[in-house]
C-alpha cells in the first residue's frame, strides 16, 4: 500500500507539473501586464482631456463642464480619433453626496448607464474609437461640474495574474486525474476553481433575480425559515449599495473594482440595521436556501462586509454544486464524460456562482438520477442508503421548484430485479410516491399562500389564470405546443450559450459544445461499457424519460403562464431556456443505442473533451467575466 502511494506521488509530483507551474507562470505574467497597458507601451504616460466637439445643456468654466441649472438632459460629444488612451476619467468636480447618473456610447456602440461612484467612473476606451456622446439624466434638477481626463498609465492586473496562473496548475492536476479514469475527482477540482472564480470576480447582483435571492438568504441566516415580505432583518447598512448594481451599471474595469472594494471595511458590518425587506423570493421554501444561509452565517460568525457577504453566499452554492456533481459522477455507469461536461458548461458556472439555487437544484438531480443509473445498469438490488439518497435529492429538487415534480417517473426506470421482493418494490413505490407527493403539495401551497405572483405584473392574476387553464385546457395545450415550436431555435442557441447579463457565449462556440454534448451522448462509452446491454435503455425507458421531461417542460412553461403572464394570453412571458437544463442530462442518456456500437479510441475521445472544456472554460472567464469588469 505504501509502496503505491510513493508511486502515485512520484507519477504526480514530477518534471511535468515543474514546467506546468513555470508555463502558468509565464502567461499569467504576460497576461497581467499586455492586455491593459496597450495604449502605455504606444504612447506611454498620457493624461489630456479631449476635445468636446457638441455640448448640449452644459457651460464650460475653465476646461470643465458645469450642467445648466434647471435642465433636464445634457449631452457631450467627446472627439477621441487620435487620442491612444485606455481609461476615460469622468469626475464630479463638486464634491457633492448627489450622484450624477448618465449613459455612455463609443462610436456607434450601444449605450451603457452608470451612476457617479465615489464621484468618479473609470471606463475602459475601445480600442481606435473615434468619439464618445455622454448623456447625462438630470431629471432631479441637480446642479454638477464634470471633469473629462483620457489616460493611459502601466498597471499590473493582480486579477488576471492570479486567474490565469492558477488556471494553468489547475488543468494539470485535473489532466493528471482525468488521465487516471478519475473524473469525478477531474470534475470537483476544475469546478471548484472555476465556480469559485466565478463567484468572487461577478460583480454583485449579475445573477438572475440575484438580489432577490440574497435577501432571502439573509432572512435565513438569522433564522428566519418562513419569511414573508415586509418581515424585519438584521442587514448591513450598505446592503442597498449591492442592488445599486443593476444590469451595466457595475464597475467596468481593475481600476473601478479596486475602488469599490477598498471603500468597504468591517465597519459596514458593524453598522447593521433590523428593516422590513421584501424579495420576489418569499414564495419559495427555505430548504434550497440552505447552503447559501450556511455561508452567510458564516460571514456573520466573521463579521464581513457585505460585498464577502454575498461571495459566502456564492462559494457555498458552488461548493454544494461541486459535491452534488462529485458523486453523481462516481455513481453514473456509464458515459461520464458526458456528465462532465455537462456538469463544467459555463452557464452552470454561471448560475452556481451566483446567489440562488439553479445550480444546486441540478446537482441534487443528477445525484438522484446517477443513483437509479447506477442501481438499474448494475442490476443491483437497491439498499436503503440509495433509497434514500434518490428520495433527498428528489425530495430537494421538487421543494426548489414544484414544477420539476414529474421526476417521479424515472423511479419507473428500477426493475423488479432491483428489489429484494415484490412486497419492498410496493412499500418502497408507495412511499416515494407519497412522500415527493407530499413535498410537491407542500410547496405549492406555500407558494400560493404566500403569493405566486410575487412579480405583481399587470394583467397576471394566478386564481383568474388557473380557471382559464381548466376552462379551456385544450387551447391552452394549443398555446404550449405553438410557444415551444415557435422558440426551438432559440432554446437550441440559449440553453447553453446565454449567460443572464454577461456578454453570450459565442454562437461558434455554442456549436461545436452542442456538437460534443451530442456525440458524448452517442458514442461516449468505452469498449467495456458498450458490450454490456444493461447500460443502454430500453424502449420503455425511454417512453418514461420522454413523458416525464414533456411533463416537466408544460409544467415549468405552466408556472411562467400562471405567475408571469396576462391571463387568456396566447404566448408565455417570462420563460427562460435554463428552465430547460434539468431536461438535457435524462434526454441524452437516451441516445445511445446498442445498435450503434463505435470504434473510436477512447483516449482520443477523452483528451479532446478535456481540450474543449479547457477551451469554453477559459474562453467564459475571459470573455464573459475579465474583459467586461476587470481590464
Amino acid at each position: 500500500m505504501e509502496r503505491r502511494q510513493a508511486n502515485l506521488n512520484k507519477s504526480f509530483f514530477n518534471l511535468k507539473l515543474v514546467i506546468a507551474i513555470l508555463l502558468s507562470l509565464l502567461l499569467a505574467l504576460v497576461m497581467a501586464i499586455v492586455p491593459g497597458n496597450i495604449a502605455f507601451f504606444q504612447s506611454g504616460n498620457l493624461d489630456v482631456s479631449p476635445s468636446v466637439v457638441e455640448s448640449v445643456g452644459f457651460t464650460e468654466i475653465q476646461g470643465n463642464y458645469q450642467l445648466d441649472s434647471g435642465s433636464n438632459s445634457a449631452t457631450l460629444k467627446i472627439d477621441l480619433d487620435g487620442i491612444k488612451a485606455s481609461k476615460l476619467f469622468i469626475v464630479n468636480e463638486q464634491n457633492t453626496a448627489y450622484q450624477l447618473r448618465f449613459s455612455i456610447a463609443f462610436d456607434s456602440d450601444e449605450a451603457k448607464s452608470y451612476e457617479m461612484s465615489a464621484n468618479q467612473r473609470i471606463l475602459s476606451i475601445p480600442r481606435d474609437a473615434h468619439q464618445a456622446i455622454i448623456s447625462i439624466d438630470n431629471s432631479e434638477s441637480k446642479t454638477g461640474m464634470l471633469s473629462i481626463h483620457a489616460k493611459s498609465y502601466f498597471k499590473f492586473n493582480k486579477i488576471l495574474f492570479t486567474i490565469f496562473f492558477l488556471s494553468g496548475v489547475v488543468f494539470y492536476v485535473g489532466h493528471y486525474f482525468l488521465k487516471k479514469n478519475r473524473y469525478d475527482w477531474f470534475a470537483l477540482i476544475i469546478l471548484l476553481f472555476f465556480g469559485i472564480s466565478t463567484a468572487i470576480l461577478l460583480p454583485p447582483t449579475k445573477g438572475l433575480d440575484e438580489y432577490q435571492h440574497f435577501l432571502k438568504a439573509l432572512s435565513l441566516a438569522e433564522g428566519n425559515f418562513f419569511f414573508e415580505n415586509g418581515d424585519k432583518v438584521l442587514v448591513p447598512e450598505k446592503i442597498n449599495d449591492l442592488n445599486k448594481f443593476e444590469l451595466r451599471g457595475t464597475y467596468s474595469n481593475y481600476e473601478e473594482f479596486s475602488a469599490y472594494y477598498a471603500t468597504l471595511t468591517k465597519d459596514d458590518y458593524t453598522n447593521r440595521s433590523l428593516v422590513p425587506i421584501e424579495s420576489t423570493a418569499s414564495s419559495y421554501l427555505f430548504i434550497p436556501y440552505i447552503f447559501e444561509a450556511i455561508g452567510i452565517f458564516i460571514g456573520n460568525l466573521l463579521s464581513v462586509n457585505v460585498l464577502w457577504l454575498l461571495w459566502l453566499a456564492r462559494i457555498s452554492n458552488v461548493i454544494a454544486y461541486a459535491v452534488c456533481s462529485f458523486f453523481a459522477i462516481r455513481l453514473l455507469p456509464r458515459s461520464k464524460l458526458l456528465l462532465v461536461t455537462l456538469c463544467l458548461q459555463p452557464v452552470m458556472l454561471y448560475l452556481g456562482g451566483t446567489a440562488g439555487f439553479d445550480s444546486v437544484m441540478l446537482g441534487f438531480l443528477y445525484l438522484g438520477l446517477t443513483q437509479i443509473y447506477n442501481v438499474r445498469m448494475k442490476a443491483k438490488v437497491l439498499s436503503i442508503r440509495e433509497f434514500l439518497i434518490i428520495a433527498v435529492s428528489f425530495c430537494f429538487v421538487i421543494m426548489a421548484k414544484v414544477s420539476y415534480a414529474p421526476i417521479l417517473l424515472f423511479c419507473f426506470l428500477l426493475k423488479k430485479e432491483n428489489f429484494s421482493s415484490i412486497r419492498r418494490r410496493i412499500l418502497y413505490s408507495v412511499f416515494i410516491s407519497l412522500l415527493l407527493f407530499l413535498v410537491a403539495v407542500t410547496t405549492y401551497g406555500y407558494a400560493s399562500v404566500i403569493g405566486l405572483d410575487q412579480w405583481r405584473m399587470p394583467g397576471v392574476d394566478t386564481s383568474l389564470q388557473l380557471k382559464y387553464i381548466l376552462t379551456n385546457p385544450l387551447k391552452y395545450l394549443n398555446v404550449l405546443v405553438a410557444y415551444f415550436s415557435d422558440n426551438t431555435l432559440f432554446f437550441y442557441e440559449n440553453i447553453f450559450g446565454a449567460l443572464g447579463y454577461l456578454p453570450q457565449l459565442k454562437s461558434s462556440l455554442n456549436f461545436f459544445n452542442s456538437l460534443l454534448l451530442l456525440f458524448l451522448a452517442i458514442f461516449g462509452m468505452t469498449a467495456v461499457e458498450q458490450k454490456d446491454d444493461k447500460n443502454y435503455l430500453i424502449a420503455s425507458e425511454r417512453l418514461i424519460t420522454v413523458f416525464s421531461l414533456i411533463c416537466m417542460a408544460g409544467l415549468t412553461a405552466t408556472a411562467l403562464y400562471m405567475s408571469f403572464t396576462a391571463v387568456g394570453s396566447d404566448t408565455i412571458a417570462g420563460y427562460q431556456p435554463r428552465y430547460l437544463l434539468p431536461l438535457v442530462f435524462p434526454g441524452m442518456m437516451c441516445l445511445a443505442n446498442k445498435k450503434i456500437r463505435s470504434d473510436f479510441n477512447y483516449m482520443t475521445i477523452r483528451e479532446i473533451t478535456f481540450a474543449w472544456i479547457m477551451i469554453i472554460l477559459v474562453s467564459f472567464m475571459w470573455h464573459s467575466i475579465l474583459v467586461p469588469f476587470y481590464c
